[in-house]
């Protein structure tokens, strides 16, 4: 007989922590569902209650959590466990275990954390079958289930200034176009490296992290930006912040008359500022643009972070039933019918466009721009630190408005190279 047991979170005091987190610093989604992550460990057949399981959540997801594995486990009636749901917010996990030895055994995170719970040794290797998508892999290794791509940056824009002219929103040359027209200014930050990291890496130049699972560390960063590709982006980014009608330094304003702004880069966490600056029926929301330089054209990249699922093998002590039960409830927990009904009753973006369409999302809210910008945005994951000072110097030298040669360009992508090449 399946037992099922919801112990409150607010009575586990070592596991308690206060809400979501809404960190400010945020990577890619699809336009079709990823195939499901399937697990190669055969279910076992469970005839007594032998398992418990701590599951770990933000406090406000924690009755939809209950339900939904309440769902796994009438699904699933061969499954004997004991379940406590806890309260530990995305962005304090890392932080608030104490002993992940006696738990929790399935735990709720943000993206950008993976690089400190790969090295406490917490995240269980998923075993898999089919296609699934690369962009969540470390050395073509998956960790997480990802759920929820709804930390990131996008283009608000005037929805007045640009009605019956849309169109001009999907390239940087129609934004300004519509700049010079109206006399306002295009506000792109890249004097912050968390937005022009992602630019630089537009036309294809970029870095790449190889994970040592055994030292639990970073192994080598390849950073390959004084190239041909490197040198086109950082030309293409050259014309940006010198052009008049751009304003590069930060995103201060919503963009709307009163501040100058047509279109500003900005992220969701801005969202309930700048309705409150302009109005919901007048602020606009779209992905990222394209830009051409030299006869070639790229869409624009950001950083995007996630909401995920991990396993945590250390309290399983290699019991592969136990760990394969924890891996098929967070398979459960990822489906696309149950990211739906967690937007219906939670508000939690979807984790793709297909998905979100069928949500009902519409195109041009802040929640659409984020599901389309996810399809070319880099996943905020595994990154080490140096990645968001490397570009400084660059920008630096963009921004005194004078036209720099290609032999210092080459030399400013070499020092980005340098400071990330481990």
């Amino acid at each position: 007989m399946t037992k099922r047991n919801f112990l409150s979170a607010l009575l586990l005091g070592s596991f308690l922590a206060t809400g979501c987190s809404t960190g400010t610093t945020s990577s890619p989604l699809t336009t079709s569902s990823p195939d499901p992550i399937i697990q190669t460990t055969e279910k076992p057949v469970v005839h007594e209650e032998r398992y418990a399981f701590k599951i770990a959540c933000p406090e406000r997801e924690i009755p939809f959590m209950e339900e939904q594995l309440e769902k796994y486990l009438q699904d699933n009636d061969w499954v004997n466990v004991t379940l406590e749901v806890v309260a530990i917010s995305t962005g304090d996990i890392v932080n608030r275990v104490e002993d992940w030895n006696s738990g929790p055994d399935l735990f709720a995170f943000c993206s950008d954390a993976i690089g400190s719970l790969l090295s406490k040794g917490v995240l269980d290797v998923i075993s898999k079958d089919g296609d699934i998508d690369g962009r969540f892999a470390i050395d073509d290794t998956h960790f997480a289930y990802p759920y929820s791509g709804d930390n990131g940056y996008f283009l608000y824009y005037d929805r007045e200034l640009f009605a019956g002219r849309e169109e001009k929103l999907e390239t940087v040359e129609g934004i300004l176009e519509v700049c010079r027209e109206s006399g306002r200014e295009f506000c792109y930050p890249l004097g912050d490296p968390f937005y022009s990291m992602a630019f630089l890496q537009s036309f294809g130049a970029g870095y790449d992290i190889q994970w040592n699972r055994d030292e639990r560390r970073i192994s080598t960063l390849t950073s390959a930006f004084a190239t041909e590709e490197g040198l086109l982006t950082a030309k293409a980014m050259m014309s940006l912040v010198q052009d008049p009608n751009v304003f590069a330094t930060e995103a201060t304003a919503a963009p709307s008359e009163s501040n100058g702004f047509a279109a500003v880069v900005d992220g969701s966490w801005s969202k309930e500022r700048y309705i409150q600056a302009m109005g919901e029926e007048n602020l606009g929301a779209a992905p990222l643009p394209s830009i051409s330089y030299d006869g070639k054209t790229a869409v624009l990249k950001s950083y995007l972070s996630y909401k995920m699922y991990g396993v945590n093998p250390l309290p399983s002590k290699k019991d592969t039933g136990r760990l394969g039960l924890l891996h098929d409830m967070a398979v459960h927990l990822v489906r696309p019918e149950v990211q739906k009904k967690r937007h219906k009753e939670l508000g939690i973006l979807p984790l793709d466009s297909e998905t979100g369409e069928s949500c009902g999302i519409e195109k041009g809210s802040v929640e659409g721009a984020l599901l389309l910008q996810g399809e070319n945005a880099i996943v905020q994951g595994l990154m080490p630190e140096t990645l968001w000072t490397a570009p400084e110097s660059l920008f630096l030298l963009l921004e005194k408005g004078q036209t720099v040669d290609d032999e210092a360009l080459m030399a400013e992508l070499q020092k980005i190279d340098t400071q990330l090449t481990i």
